[in-house]
Parts: structure tokens; C-alpha cells; sequence
């Protein structure tokens, strides 16, 4: 059975036809265009469980497309093969590849094998022309590449509140709409948070704004302590973006006084040439691989470092409480200074 080339710019529609093509035919060729690789993952499971239901026996391939190695894959789609399954091979990144290896796929989508099936991923559509023209009567395309972030938001909100059914609970609109707030359209990232909220609700149906709320609270807190360590002990300065308002400034500067004391600390006990276990005695708390790694960072900055870097602290806490400065602002200058330090 042939197919006019179709082009679905809706999820919900691609899979309108995965349903209805089910019954009947389906087409051998699909490419999945998304910026999103878990979201391109995802779509590209519904066809393979679409097939599943005309084909029961399928051997299943997830690869990176590779220059060198498509003519072989396309080689093998082409054999029959009466030891295993229909083939179906998921080539991912195709937009990634060299004009002639998009060019041998376009060649195979023209006339693709009967004995497989070949799911294609790509983040964006630009460069896929030859491959549209010549797929025209079997490739079947679920371009999502230039969907509205409106509708991207309300698609999202309908998959979480399903997710959350999936294991009998009940979503809330205010709920979604937090989460959204607090992670922005990142598909992997909100269903992680779904799944938290499942286990942080326990036998509870239903998942409210204040168990979003409660959740986040405590990922800003570990976000912030994990940050102090970054900018202390880690060699690259890390993004500070996350870091917008006050409620937040102080906290890290909080947890950042933590770590420099640390690090002062240490820094005396190796100047004095104190044994490994009385370093251990001073800084229980430490695993044994950070104190490692601390034991580097200290023995090249020193401890004049940390009494500058702590004296630098407390010149920037100041600031805070007593400017009408911005709180990103007052970290930048931090930042800044204390890059200055390392130097």
C-alpha cells in the first residue's frame, strides 16, 4: 500500500494516524523531528508499540547515525532475514550527517525494504529536503520543530496530569502550573518531578500546589549547597543563573562561608604538617574522596586564600543587607572578585 507523503506538526494528530494506520497498513519509513532526544525517544516507542501490534516478533536497533556505517544498515534492512524478527532499526541525529549520507537515506526511503522498518530522529528539519521529496510516498513525519511554546506548555500539562493518572493519582491544575513555573518546558525534567510527587504523596490520590511546593523548597536548598561547593572546591566557576532574589543570596552565602571555613581549616592543618588522621578528625563530615580532591585545591591556594575569600564574603554580605542593589547583580560582583582571588 502506498502513502502520500504526510506531515503531522501535532503529536496528537501523528498519533490519530499511528491508531488508525494500525488497522490497516503502516508505512515502513517515520522520522521524528524534535529538539528534545527524550522527547524524540518517546514518540519513536509509540511506533515501535504501533508495530508491535501488526508485528509480533520484531528484532529492535537503537543507533547514533553514522556516516560510515549506513550503507551496511541499509543493507541488512534490505535481507530478509528468517532467523530473527521484522527489523526495526531507530536511526537517531540523522541532521547531524554529511550531505551523502542523508542522500543514501533519502535513495532507501524512496523505495524501502518490505522486510523492515526504519524510524528516523532528527532535531531539526533544515537540510531534510531530498529526504521529504523522495520519501513522499512512504515517509510519515511527526515535525514538532516549530510548535508554539503555548502549545508546547498545554501538551505538557496534559501528558503530566496523565502520567500522574497512570499510577491513580490526580494531578492539580495549579499543581502543573508550579511545576511548569519551577522547571520550564523540560519534558524529562517535569516527569522526574511527577514521579516524586507520586512517592512524596504516598497513598494519597491526590497531588496538590503544597506538595510541588514543599518538593521544591528542598531542591532549591540542595541547588544551593550544591553550588557553594562548586564555586569553592571545583575548578570552573559553575552558572549562577539560578540564583535571582534574595531568598536565595543569602542562603548561598550562607552555605559558601560553610565551605571557605572548611577550607581554612584544612588549609592550617596541611601548612603545620598535621598527619592524615588528625585531618580526618577536624573534618569528620568530609567523604574521603572530596577531602582528596579539597587536599589539591588547598595545598595551591593556601590559607591566605580562604582569609581573603572569607573576608570577601563578609564585605558582599554587607552589600546586601544594606544596597538596593539586584541580588544576581551582588553575585556577579562576588563572583568576579573572587575569580580575581583564584587568579
Amino acid at each position: 500500500m502506498g502513502y502520500s507523503s504526510l506531515k503531522y506538526q501535532n503529536l496528537s494528530a501523528f498519533e490519530k494516524h499511528l491508531q488508525q494506520a494500525a488497522k490497516v497498513q503502516l508505512s515502513r519509513v517515520f522520522l521524528v523531528v524534535s529538539a528534545c532526544p527524550y522527547e524524540r525517544k518517546k514518540i519513536v516507542e509509540k511506533v515501535i508499540a504501533t508495530i508491535r501490534t501488526q508485528q509480533s516478533d520484531i528484532h529492535i536497533s537503537v543507533k547514533e547515525a553514522v556516516q560510515g556505517s549506513l550503507q551496511e544498515q541499509i543493507n541488512e534492512l534490505n535481507t530478509n532475514s528468517l532467523l530473527s524478527g521484522k527489523r526495526v532499526l531507530y536511526l537517531d541525529s540523522i541532521d547531524k550527517l554529511k550531505k551523502n549520507g542523508l542522500t543514501l537515506l533519502a535513495e532507501y526511503t524512496a523505495h524501502p525494504s518490505p522486510f523492515a522498518y526504519l524510524l528516523l530522529g532528527a532535531s531539526s528539519s533544515k537540510g531534510l529536503a531530498d529526504l521529504y521529496a523522495k520519501g513522499k510516498k512512504e515517509l510519515i513525519v511527526c515535525d514538532l520543530s516549530e510548535e508554539k511554546p503555548w502549545d508546547r506548555k498545554d501538551r505538557f500539562k496534559r501528558s503530566l496530569i496523565n502520567e500522574a493518572a497512570k499510577e491513580g493519582k490526580r494531578l492539580n491544575s495549579d499543581a502543573v502550573e508550579c511545576l511548569l513555573e519551577n522547571i520550564g518546558l523540560n519534558l524529562p525534567g517535569l516527569e522526574q518531578e511527577v514521579v516524586k510527587l507520586i512517592t512524596y504523596a504516598g497513598e494519597r490520590q491526590e497531588l496538590t500546589l503544597q506538595d510541588v511546593l514543599a518538593l521544591c523548597s528542598a531542591q532549591k536548598s540542595q541547588s544551593v549547597w550544591q553550588l557553594a561547593e562548586a564555586i569553592v572546591w571545583k575548578e570552573g566557576m559553575p552558572r549562577s543563573d539560578e540564583i535571582v532574589d534574595l531568598a536565595m543570596l543569602l542562603p548561598l552565602f550562607s552555605q559558601l562561608r560553610l565551605q571557605l571555613q572548611q577550607g581554612m581549616i584544612l588549609s592550617v592543618l596541611v601548612e603545620r604538617g598535621a598527619a592524615q588522621e588528625e585531618i580526618v578528625h577536624y573534618l569528620p563530615t568530609v567523604k574521603p574522596a572530596l577531602l582528596d580532591k579539597m587536599l589539591l585545591i588547598v595545598k595551591r591556594r593556601r590559607s591566605i586564600f580562604f582569609k581573603r575569600a572569607l573576608d570577601l564574603l563578609f564585605e558582599v554580605e554587607l552589600m546586601t543587607k544594606n544596597s538596593s542593589f539586584e541580588p544576581d547583580l551582588i553575585l556577579d560582583l562576588f563572583l568576579a572578585k573572587y575569580v580575581v582571588l583564584i587568579s
